[in-house]
Parts: structure tokens; C-alpha cells; sequence
């Protein structure tokens, strides 16, 4: 994992985690508290689940984030909208013991439990938001990926299509080869037959340049070395007998 993403994790996942875990202490302090007093067990539930269970979800949840498909990228801004939840709460709770004819029994428990509730909001927010954004940056990779293979795919296609078009070149320069030594040879075919020394000479020429021919094409099809005659030969006598 790379250390950014090590950081997102360690700031992200374990903040929520801790923030869930302080809430759970605080609803199993405040139901401990209740229950010294002279009230119901009922009383001290209800007290611990106020805040206990929106604490459960913080806990649990951001351990569990590392286990699903979330980005761990997107962990701070998860714990970022924990905060968001928290504060909105918070602000709101104020703004309402502010008017006149608004009376907080309990000032302090009920910024408790309302800012856990607002965390908790903000987690479940923050956790579809996360898989939003981390489904959207997959499939921009999917994208750039498909992009990067449809360029592979239409640069093997151009350099096949190269090699047809030399493949059609060197198929149609064969074939002119091919057919002038075979078009002498069967212009002195039936000189040769007559017993005629200078067309069998024709026809022996013929049939070595076709030799030559195909010796040529196994070497192209083998891509190795042939066994071909070489000699050195002067210029000017090849072009005087040309």
C-alpha cells in the first residue's frame, strides 16, 4: 500500500473509529450513572442507546471501511462528513436553546446525543458519497484502460495492414519472376525437344533462375540464411551480357 494511502487509512478509518468509541464510553458512563440514581433500567437503555448505538455505528463502522470496496482515499473525507454531521447538529441544537421559548432539560447530555446522531448521519452520508466517488474513478480507469488497449489493438492493425501491403508487394513482384523464366522456358521447350542444344541451354537457364526463385522464398519464409552460391562478379560484364 502506498504511504498515501496508509495515511488516508490512519487518518480516516481510525479517527472514526475512535470518535464512535468515545461516544460508546460516554452512553455506558452516563447508563452506569443513571443507574446509581433512582431510576429505571429502562431509563439507563434508552441513555445508552441515545448515543451508544450512533457510537456502535462510528466504531464498527470506520474498523470495517479497510474491508469493503471504498477507496481508503476517500476515508478522510468520510470522517469529513462526520464532521459536517457533527456540526450540524451542533449549531442547529444551539440555535434552537437560543429562542426563548425553547427549555433543555439536559443542555449537556442533549449535545451529546444529537451530535452523535449527526456523526452517525454523516458516516452513512459519507459512505455513499465514498462509493460514488470510488465507482467513478474506476470506471475512468476502466475507460483509460479500454483507451489504452483500443490504441494497442489499432496500432497492431496498422502494422499488419503494413505487412499485408509488403506481403502483396513481394507476392506480385514474385509472380513477374516466376513467369519470364517459365515463359522462356516453354518458348524453347519444343526446340528442345527437337534436339536443339542452345534452347535446352535456354531451358536449364530458365529453370535455375527458378531455383534461385525459390531458394529466395525459403529464406524469406525461414528467416535464416540458405545455401546460395556467391561469386564475385564484374559490373560491366554482367551489364554488357544484360
Amino acid at each position: 500500500m502506498a504511504w498515501g494511502s496508509s495515511r488516508s487509512v490512519l487518518g480516516g478509518n481510525r479517527t472514526i473509529s475512535t470518535l464512535g468509541a468515545l461516544y460508546v464510553v460516554i452512553a455506558t458512563a452516563r447508563a452506569l450513572f443513571v443507574l446509581t440514581r433512582p431510576a429505571s433500567l429502562l431509563t439507563a437503555l434508552v441513555d445508552f442507546a441515545l448515543v451508544g448505538v450512533p457510537g456502535l455505528v462510528l466504531l464498527f463502522g470506520g474498523y470495517r471501511l479497510p474491508e469493503t470496496d471504498i477507496d481508503p482515499d476517500t476515508y478522510l473525507r468520510i470522517f469529513g462528513w462526520c464532521l459536517a454531521g457533527f456540526g450540524g447538529v451542533l449549531v442547529l441544537i444551539e440555535l434552537l436553546m437560543l429562542e426563548p421559548g425553547v427549555v433543555v432539560a439536559y443542555p449537556r447530555w442533549s449535545l451529546t446525543f444529537v451530535t452523535a446522531l449527526g456523526s452517525a448521519g454523516g458516516f452513512l452520508v459519507g459512505v455513499y458519497d465514498a462509493r460514488a466517488l470510488t465507482r467513478k474513478r474506476r470506471l475512468e480507469e476502466q475507460r483509460q484502460q479500454l483507451q489504452r488497449q483500443r490504441q494497442a489493438l489499432q496500432k497492431r492493425s496498422d502494422q499488419l495492414r503494413r505487412q499485408n501491403e509488403r506481403l502483396d508487394n513481394f507476392a506480385n513482384l514474385l509472380a513477374h519472376e516466376l513467369r519470364s523464366p517459365l515463359a522462356v522456358a516453354q518458348i524453347y521447350l519444343k526446340q528442345t525437344a527437337d534436339g536443339d542444344r542452345n534452347a535446352a541451354e535456354e531451358v536449364e537457364t530458365a529453370l535455375t533462375r527458378i531455383e534461385e526463385m525459390v531458394e529466395v522464398i525459403l529464406v524469406i519464409a525461414r528467416e535464416s540464411d540458405a545455401d546460395i552460391d556467391r561469386e564475385s562478379v564484374a559490373l560491366a560484364e554482367v551489364a554488357e551480357g544484360a
